[in-house]
């Protein structure tokens, strides 16, 4: 499926090795778990939620130009009052997303007053950016596809394609169940998942 590099997912390993202290991000014990969970999860997540609203934006692009050229009784489909509260629809999650993803990015710029990306509030609000914008872009190209029909499903209007992308990006750095338990830690935890000791 979509943005497929590699044939298999493999384990790299790298044994005796030793990184000169002026290599290290890490100054002090411990540091380099949370620099992880801040900047590379965390921050990550937030990435995905940008590069999954773009992905919406593409297909409602997509799908406003099919929908203006597809004629139906002599108007343009769009025109038509059920697709264009659906196109509506699409624009208004893409919008709210969009604006969701920015507030957090502006949030992490104030570490002061927001708290540091590794900490439980912030890894909850780059998560449910995120999530938010991956349930975005499965709806979105969704619509789109049953909008567009055959011509959506087709490889030409690249809305399948998109729909085998959005997938992968909700999947790295933790699916969207991963995401709804970290949103959950920072709303009400901190606490041990039912199972851990």
């Amino acid at each position: 499926m979509g943005f497929c590099y590699a044939e298999a997912n493999t384990d790299i390993w790298f044994n005796d090795v030793r990184i000169p202290k002026r290599y290290r991000i890490d100054t002090e014990p411990g540091q380099g778990s949370k620099l992880i969970k801040g900047y590379v999860i965390g921050l990550g997540r937030l990435a995905g939620a940008a590069r999954l609203t773009g992905l919406s934006e593409a297909v409602l692009e997509t799908c406003m130009d099919w929908t203006q050229n597809r004629i139906i009784a002599g108007k343009p489909m769009r025109e038509r009052s059920l697709f264009a509260a659906t196109l509506a629809e699409m624009w208004r999650s893409i919008e709210v997303s969009r604006q969701y993803y920015l507030s957090i990015t502006a949030q992490v710029t104030r570490p002061e007053m927001y708290g540091s990306p590794w900490e439980a509030q912030m890894k909850a609000k780059f998560s449910a950016a995120r999530s938010l914008a991956g349930d975005t872009a499965m709806m979105v190209t969704n619509r789109a596809m049953q909008l567009m029909g055959s011509a959506g499903y087709a490889y030409e209007s690249h809305i399948e394609k998109y729909m085998r992308d959005y997938k992968i990006v909700q999947m790295w750095l933790g699916g969207a169940e991963r995401d709804r338990m970290d949103m959950a830690q920072g709303l009400f935890g901190p606490f041990k998942w039912a199972g851990d000791n």
